[in-house]
């Protein structure tokens, strides 16, 4: 979509209206689909051949078996806390609350090539439920403590934060045919850092709080109209102490 600049000053009696326009091409052809064709498979582009700043980055999961990337529509994304309406559950809607099960429906936001952004998500937890959240799958607690939650696995990692590795495309315009196009979004397991309850201080030490997903671009090729990369791609969990505090 256009750019609008400043809105200049309306003239008496008259409405002033931002108006923003598209192109989608789209084709009528009816030839075969075929590789030979170049058209086996639909495909988004984010730029040709570089990333255009503001387009989705393109994610996928490769196949081992035939060497190609099966491609996610919407390219990367990541929860959002605006989940769209569920009539099971229609008090969460619009609420920002945190999935309490892997199969609850959460909206997701995608993330655009050039753009920084952060999501998150609202738990309301009472002393026991922390202890509960703190204490799923950890073997640093003890027997007694060990409580299921419905806001994580059975890593203890929460829903919200869960995630499947795969790969991006290395420029915007990365074919799905071709895997030596993409490079993996490599993924930090969770790792046994003593996640434990401590009740004196009501006090969750190395609880999973966040994911943090990195990617390191470049701009190649010459210096007048470069062609943006991605050169490397990390998603790691990121932990923190939670206290509860009256």
């Amino acid at each position: 979509p256009a750019s609008p600049g400043p809105d200049p000053p309306a003239a008496a009696g008259r409405q002033l209206e931002r108006q923003s326009f598209s192109v989608q091409f789209v084709s009528s052809s009816n030839s075969q689909v075929s590789a030979a064709n170049g058209n086996l498979d639909t495909r988004q582009r984010s730029g040709n051949p570089g990333y255009v700043v503001g387009k989705p980055v393109l994610f996928g999961h490769a196949s081992t078996a035939n060497k190609v990337v099966y491609p996610a529509s919407g390219g990367l994304q990541v929860p959002s806390p605006l989940s769209p309406f569920n009539a099971a559950n229609p008090q969460g809607f619009g609420s920002g609350a945190c999935p309490l099960t892997f199969n609850d429906t959460t909206g997701l936001t995608q993330v655009l090539f050039g753009r920084d952004m952060a999501a998150g998500c609202t738990a309301r937890l009472s002393i026991s439920e922390l202890e509960a959240v703190c204490c799923q799958g950890s073997q640093y607690c003890s027997p007694g403590t060990r409580q299921f939650s419905q806001l994580s696995d059975d890593s203890g990692v929460p829903f919200f934060l869960a995630f499947s590795p795969g790969v991006v495309g290395i420029y915007g315009s990365a074919d799905p045919l071709d895997s030596s196009q993409w490079l993996p979004l490599e993924y930090t397991a969770p790792l046994d850092l003593a996640r434990r309850w401590d009740p004196l201080t009501s006090t969750c030490y190395n609880m999973y709080t966040g994911l943090n997903i990195r990617l390191l671009v470049a701009s190649t090729g010459e210096a007048i109209y470069p062609q943006n990369k991605i050169v490397a791609a990390l998603a790691e969990l990121v932990v923190e102490d939670w206290t509860f505090s009256l």
